[in-house]
């Protein structure tokens, strides 16, 4: 099985907080395997998906400004896997932090 991957891997520095691209509303909170704890905020019609974080420091519900802490991500292995959707539509993560 083939997995399409649209979203990118971001290097940070360990210890550091994730933070939300835009405000929005924690829409999902998940483990997923492979990918670790995930959090999806909703944005309007925009989905920003965050993943690989160990520790999760929001919760389904949540309303949060652009730059509010989402989690950390693994000292073994400080990547976030960052991707945007617009509904059901994936979009190119790139251009959005281009825009930052």
């Amino acid at each position: 099985m083939k997995i399409f991957n649209t979203g990118v891997d971001i290097r940070i520095q360990v210890d550091r907080a994730v933070r939300a691209i835009f405000s929005g509303k924690v829409v999902s909170t998940s483990f997923i395997p492979g990918y670790k704890n995930t959090v999806i905020l909703r944005h309007g019609k925009y989905y920003s998906v965050y993943s690989n974080l160990d520790v999760v420091d929001v919760s389904r519900g949540q309303t949060l400004g652009g730059g509010d802490p989402l989690g950390r991500v693994s000292g073994d292995d400080p990547l976030l896997h960052f991707e945007i959707w617009r509904e059901k539509s994936r979009m190119n993560p790139q251009e959005w932090l281009r825009s930052l």
